[in-house]
């Protein structure tokens, strides 16, 4: 049969439906730490510096070609 674990967290609440055979690895989930997420638009190259991904260069690139941003103030980032 089917469990239903319910975590209530500061911002909502979440439901998760299990078997009974999952339940220990669905409580040691839910209570483990998880790595901060990271963004993958933007990376660090070896001096720690900020470098744009090719995709979001080629997007600001063509917003600009397109002529729907004209200056920096209409392209945020």
């Amino acid at each position: 049969m089917d469990k239903t674990l319910v975590k209530n967290c500061d911002r909502g609440e979440s439901v998760l439906k299990c078997k009974t055979t999952e339940k220990v690895q669905v409580r040691t989930l839910l209570s483990s730490d998880l790595p901060p997420a990271t963004s993958q638009l933007i990376r660090r190259d070896s001096d720690g510096n900020y470098i744009l991904r090719s995709s979001v260069r080629r997007a600001l690139l063509e917003v600009i070609a397109s002529s729907t941003a004209n200056c920096k103030k209409n392209v945020i980032i």
